[in-house]
């Protein structure tokens, strides 16, 4: 977008700019002595004029922080232009540059440590007025620093920013005379991107370390650079090994890969806090944060922590966990972890809750789907089950009122009427038995229109290994069916997310909560995603977990911040006091990220395809109810 005088920043912006602009610039000196400028354009490039850096005995200073080695990563001769690698410190979190290729004329400033005899160099930011220059096919070939200020030594590799756009347009190269204000020239930005990926990467994207300079734009004039105003990180972690020795290596951003050796706890406080983490009982919030704080110290030694600090600078953050679902460790809720970020006071912010993050597992399994693009309305086929009979124990709210334990069908009501019927059509087979959920999920297949979600709620076993999940009928029939048969059904008949929520057992039943590794294939096929609960859960968290999940969803939101929205708000609820029960939902994907269901642009049915069963048994029809507030039909 070519701007116009009448939307050049204020002198307020104007002045945090300038700020900004130093914290990004940095001191070059070469064998020891103080060369030139250079500014960084990401968390750890700089870019500055070749001959500013003709050996490669390089070290910078950025302002207001440590002198350190850097390092000439590519150097051209031709365009007088080169890159810069510097590792930042510690807890440092420093901003970069912004850069656009649109050369604007008039108003500018420039930043550079000129050369002062008998002084120490300093940092200066300084008014200039600039025009382009082209060349004879109409490319830019410079841009000329008019007369009026002294370009000197030292200033070489220094940014010009346009004070229209507010964004590093050209680097500093030559001065008129150094000793007189007589301007000089400078390299535009186009022309370093045609000299380095890099520099086209940052015209390009948005990134964390842009975040101090976006803020001081402002929406309205970052939007008119052509940039997205949210910026997102996403780190990879990948854990392998054993309980009590295991090795965490860390992506960030497809860019940076680490190998770290990790999590020795000890084999005795490695199996308490496996054991502690596993064992199914209302947690206080005490209890729920001492164990968070060991998974952390576990997940997130102090190289990883420093990747997460560096990436929390984004306005989203994506946490993918890899680990092998044969593996012991897959078994422990890492969704408890507490993440190494300050929290308001004492307040420790937890992995899978925290609004700023979103967290989820992935399995790296032969086969994977690839995405399929979104749809204005998804499907959703509902099994609930609760044989008849069964009987829970009382819990207690909050406040100390009683929750009573809801049937069958109230329980598939409830779910029913948390789904959004803009964004989703939801159905449920004419028998809860497994044989008639198959023939469901079959029939649409073959119909063209398969199931884009499948929601389980009942109840699970594991015994000598195998999972098994409840189906109930009628009149008090109980089946269990083995849950690799169920998710296998899912991948062969298109559906793309599985929700498998197991409850907690019935009062005289003995049922061992069933394990990651005993679940079998949890992606492939169709299936692109799953909702796991890692530990038995009371209908309540459900209600208010699934609400918040498919609201997200039929907004357009991915799977991972749906997840991560539904367990915030579960947390922040809590409605059975359970501090740690927001832990207690995993949500698992293929390799592929930000998987959406629904496009945001959704359609608005009139009806809603819900079946539920007659007096007869037959599947009925439901509508939506009417906008007057009527009930709903059924016919």
């Amino acid at each position: 977008m070519v701007l116009s005088e009448d939307v050049a920043l204020s002198q307020g912006t104007i002045g945090r700019l300038k700020e900004v602009l130093r914290e990004a610039t940095a001191l070059v000196f070469v064998d020891r002595k103080p060369i030139g400028t250079a500014f960084f354009i990401s968390d750890e490039l700089l870019l500055t004029c070749a001959h500013v850096v003709p050996g490669q005995a390089v070290e910078i200073w950025p302002y207001k922080r440590e002198r350190r080695p850097a390092k000439v990563i590519s150097s051209k001769t031709d365009s007088d232009l080169a890159l810069l690698r510097s590792y930042q410190g510690n807890g440092e979190l420093s901003p970069c540059a912004v850069l656009d290729r649109v050369q604007y004329p008039g108003r500018s400033f420039v930043a550079g440590y000129p050369l002062a005899r008998g002084e120490a160099p300093g940092s200066e930011v300084f008014d200039v007025n600039v025009r382009p220059s082209k060349d004879l096919s109409g490319g830019d070939q410079k841009l000329v620093i008019e007369a009026g200020q002294i370009i000197t030594w030292r200033m070489s590799g220094g940014p010009v920013v346009s004070a229209l756009s507010g964004a590093v347009i050209a680097v500093v190269r030559t001065s008129n005379d150094p000793q007189d204000a007589l301007g000089g020239g400078a390299i535009p930005i186009s022309r370093a991107a045609e000299a380095f990926r890099e520099v086209k990467d940052a015209l390009q994207k948005t990134t964390p370390a842009m975040g101090a300079w976006r803020d001081v734009l402002d929406r309205g004039n970052w939007q008119r650079l052509g940039r997205s105003w949210n910026t997102e990180e996403r780190i990879d972690l990948h854990v392998s090994g054993a309980l009590t020795r295991w090795v965490i290596r860390v992506e960030q951003d497809a860019a940076l890969k680490v190998r770290l050796g990790g999590g020795n706890l000890g084999a005795e406080a490695a199996e308490a806090i496996f054991h502690w983490a596993r064992r199914r009982h209302a947690r206080g919030p005490e209890e729920v944060a001492l164990l968070g704080r060991l998974l952390g110290s576990a997940l997130f030694p102090k190289a990883v922590k420093w990747h997460l600090v560096k990436a929390s600078r984004a306005d989203s953050v994506l946490v993918r966990l890899h680990v092998d679902q044969d593996n012991i460790l897959a078994d422990i809720p890492w969704e408890l972890a507490a993440v190494p970020l300050p929290g308001d006071g004492d307040e420790v912010r937890y992995l899978a809750a925290d609004r700023k993050l979103r967290f989820a597992r992935v399995l790296n399994k032969p086969g994977n789907p690839s995405s399929v693009a979104p749809k204005p309305q998804a499907s959703v086929l509902l099994a609930v089950a609760q044989p008849l009979g069964w009987k829970y124990k009382d819990v207690r709210g909050p406040r100390g009122d009683p929750i009573k334990w809801p049937n069958q069908d109230t329980m598939r009501d409830r779910l029913y009427n948390g789904i959004d019927a803009k964004a989703f059509t939801v159905r449920w087979p004419r028998s809860p038995d497994q044989g008639s959920l198959y023939d469901e999920l079959e029939k649409a297949y073959e119909e063209g229109r398969p199931y884009d979600v499948l929601h389980y709620m009942g109840t699970g076993d594991q015994e000598n290994g195998k999972a098994s999940i409840v189906f109930a009928g009628h009149r008090g029939q109980v089946w269990w069916e083995d849950v690799r048969k169920v998710l296998g059904a899912a991948a062969r008949f298109g559906v793309r997310l599985v929700v498998l929520e197991l409850m907690l057992p019935p009062e005289d039943h003995n049922l061992e909560q069933i394990a990651y590794r005993a679940v079998g294939k949890i992606i492939g096929g169709s299936v692109e995603a799953a909702v796991l609960t890692n530990l038995p859960v009371h209908p309540e968290q459900c209600e208010i977990f699934n609400s918040k999940f498919y609201e997200s969803l039929g907004r357009g939101e991915t799977v991972e911040t749906a997840a991560q929205l539904a367990r915030h708000d579960l947390q922040s609820i809590n409605p059975i006091g359970d501090a740690a029960g927001f832990g207690c939902f995993s949500i698992v994907t293929c390799p592929q990220s930000d998987i959406c269901l629904v496009s945001p642009l959704q359609q608005d049915p009139t009806v809603r395809g819900a079946q539920q069963l007659g007096a007869d048994g037959h599947a009925v029809e439901l509508t939506s109810q009417s906008p007057e507030g009527t009930p709903a039909d059924v016919r």
